[in-house]
């Protein structure tokens, strides 16, 4: 049984999608993911998920669910600044200099918390 926080609540969110150019090729795959897990090390980072797509069992679900995708990143941060740091990390600097030629597409979702 896992102990997860109470609560995830965190004013911002940095929500990645990535598409790797060889889904199949799992060095590359490896690599990433490696990388993807050890940006919880990053100060400012409150909560880490790193996944890969899931379909539904509810044909209305899956049919609206995009499964195209080879990671999918979530981070949790208590404000946009300490996400901006952690983009100028060496870590992340470094990540994107070693796999942008492995990755076809990336699409990201920021959000803020929608103040009461």
């Amino acid at each position: 049984n896992r102990n997860y926080e109470s609560s995830f609540e965190a004013p911002f969110v940095h929500h990645a999608l990535f598409w790797l150019k060889e889904k199949n090729n799992m060095e590359n795959y490896t690599i990433m993911l490696s990388f993807l897990k050890k940006f919880k090390e990053i100060k400012g980072v409150k909560f880490l998920h790193v996944g890969a797509p899931s379909v539904s069992e509810i044909d209305y679900e899956a049919r609206a669910t995009d499964f195209t995708y080879t990671f999918s990143y979530l981070a949790l941060f208590d404000s946009k600044k300490d996400k901006e740091d952690y983009l100028k990390h060496p870590l992340h600097t470094q990540f994107f200099r070693d796999v942008k030629e492995q990755v076809s597409k990336v699409i990201i979702y920021d959000s803020l918390n929608i103040i009461d």
